[in-house]
């Protein structure tokens, strides 16, 4: 097989599965080439390349074969020589160059050149393929590889219907893409006569096994024809420059990642600095630092481009009002008005005019009630409508129609079920269907079909699996089917596949979880899936512009974090 991906993680695929049965052990070698049967094999730029393995240490222009026999001293060397050529080169320039050895072979070796040539000349006509040997056509040398490699390949794609042919061209443009984007994939290069299995018979375990990478099946030299999409899991990516939890990840226009603020280590001391995670390339680099060191704050990516960064706190009960921006063009900050009221684990909403809904939070010994707007026309906050229940932990979705969704929480004493709606248009609030259950630090994610799922939290007493469905329409909530672990201070994404992913937070246990599942809106059930390389609570997690998920610090039982792993859906 051939990769784009590092050899550690080639090497821990292969060794996973060595681990799988002590009866079967696999040994590799990981090489750009390899030789095979007197076939050298290359990996290029995700092709299979093949041609005719020639030892270094031997003269180049040795003849292919010897034999006393009469028939193989004139002619046949010529024909066997050109035969194994064509099989074993799987482009036509290659070819081109071994069929240059040969004739050079030929001449040292006493072959007179009219007779070389005759011969080359007899061969290519017999096949109607004369132009390999005029133009270095490469569609006829295609077509003649294949008929004298494996003659069943050909009547194989000559029988396909328009509609698979249809089906390899798309896949091959998949492929071709995701080789363009440097995105991780493996390909497996199979023998014409044994072919690929087909996507739907490929076992659901083996698709697993490599966690997250594209998995292509293709000839050595032609387009694949069948192409098996990303296979989800976790990857590690390049770690943070600093340790840190309870800051915060925004996905910039230019599809880096701003990693800002935060704690360094257990109620230690706050952080300003600020880092970019290249979703391409996954690498880091360092930028600006911010005005002020923060942790509990939000990061809101405004329709400028810009990011704006509020409130927040500063050790263990210190309280923000500040806020700033950051320029991605510049890779600065710059001071913009204060927030009215200083606030920690509140949430920041970027409406569909561009403003931004700050809600709720906490400052010392209370929660708090109040919202406020900012206009980033004007760098300005104004006071709105308070909300109806104080709370902080909570959750606020922008919906379809523009208004805001706010649930649970923590109020004043204990974890709340309340829910309520923010409208824009008039600036006021309005209750809505309590949720089944009172929740604090849970999740609130926005489906494609414009319900709200709400994920897990602290309940009364514990930690939550339950979750439940909220329908703007009708403003009800159904119980959905319940996760298969409980979990707070998680995060929950929507996937392009349409699907949710809820992975790592609190347990049952308190003690940080690696576990991550699936919600399917159409069944309405969840599915485990690859737990995170790292157990994690109070990381901060984004969507790529790629559909993949990076999770980045938190804290776990070993201390603050630096860690940052990716999530290939599938």
């Amino acid at each position: 097989m051939t990769s784009n991906e590092p050899v550690e993680n080639i090497k821990a695929l292969l060794d996973r599965e060595n681990a799988k049965d002590p009866n079967i052990h696999i040994t590799y070698t990981i090489h750009d080439s390899v030789e095979f049967l007197d076939v050298l094999i290359e990996n290029n730029q995700a092709q299979l390349k093949t041609s005719v393995f020639r030892k270094p240490a031997a003269d180049p222009y040795i003849l292919p074969y010897t034999s006393d026999h009469p028939r193989h001293i004139h002619s046949n060397t010529i024909h066997t020589a050109l035969l194994r050529a064509i099989r074993l080169c799987s482009d036509v320039q290659t070819f081109d160059q071994e069929r240059l050895n040969i004739e050079i072979a030929l001449l040292l070796n006493g072959y007179p050149l009219n007779f070389i040539k005759r011969h080359l000349k007899q061969f290519f006509k017999n096949h109607n393929a004369m132009s390999i040997y005029q133009d270095i056509h490469e569609e006829t040398y295609k077509k003649l590889h294949l008929q004298l490699l494996d003659e069943s390949l050909t009547h194989h794609i000559g029988s396909n219907q328009p509609e698979q042919q249809q089906q390899y061209a798309q896949t091959n443009r998949q492929c071709q893409t995701t080789t363009s984007k440097k995105q991780p994939y493996i390909i497996i290069h199979y023998q014409y006569e044994s072919g690929p299995l087909p996507p739907d018979e490929v076992p659901p375990r083996q698709k697993q096994r490599c966690r997250g990478t594209a998995i292509y099946f293709k000839t050595y030299m032609f387009d694949p024809f069948v192409c098996e999409s990303c296979i989800y899991g976790w990857y590690y990516t390049a770690s943070m420059l600093q340790s840190r939890y309870a800051h915060t990840s925004s996905v910039l226009q230019n599809g880096y990642v701003l990693i800002a603020g935060g704690y360094d280590d257990y109620w230690s001391y706050d952080l300003n600095n600020a880092e970019l995670y290249d979703s391409v390339g996954g690498s880091r680099a360092p930028t600006s630092n911010m005005n002020n060191a923060r942790h509990s704050h939000t990061a809101s990516v405004l329709t400028s481009g810009n990011v704006l960064v509020a409130g927040g706190g500063t050790g263990y009960s210190g309280v923000l009002n500040s806020a700033e921006l950051y320029h991605p063009t510049t890779g600065t900050w710059t001071i913009t008005g204060n927030m009215n009221n200083a606030r920690r684990c509140h949430v920041a909403s970027v409406l569909t005019n561009g403003n931004v809904l700050v809600t709720g939070g906490y400052r010392p010994s209370n929660s708090i009630n109040s919202a406020e707007l900012y206009d980033p026309s004007t760098g300005t906050w104004t006071i709105t409508a308070n909300m109806k229940n104080p709370r902080y932990y909570h959750t606020a979705s922008v919906l379809a129609n523009g208004k805001v969704l706010v649930t649970g929480g923590f109020g004043t004493s204990s974890s709340l079920n309340t829910a309520e709606l923010y409208n824009p248009s008039t600036f006021a609030w309005t209750i809505t269907a309590n949720m089944t259950n009172a929740r604090h630090y849970h999740t609130a994610t926005v489906l494609a079909n414009g319900k709200v799922l709400v994920t897990g939290g602290y309940g009364t007493s514990a930690a939550l699996n339950s979750a439940e469905l909220y329908d703007p329409l009708t403003g009800t909530w159904t119980i959905t089917s319940n996760m298969n672990n409980p979990r707070y201070n998680h995060i929950a994404f929507l996937l392009t596949n349409g699907k949710v992913l809820v992975s790592g937070g609190l347990g049952l246990g308190g003690g940080a979880s690696n576990s991550a599942e699936l919600y399917d809106p159409l069944t309405g059930t969840w599915t485990v899936t690859a737990n995170m390389n790292s157990a994690r609570i109070d990381y901060a997690a984004s969507v790529l512009t790629n559909g993949r998920v990076l999770a980045t610090g938190g804290f776990s039982s070993s201390g603050t974090l630096n860690t940052a792993e990716v999530y290939y859906p599938g």
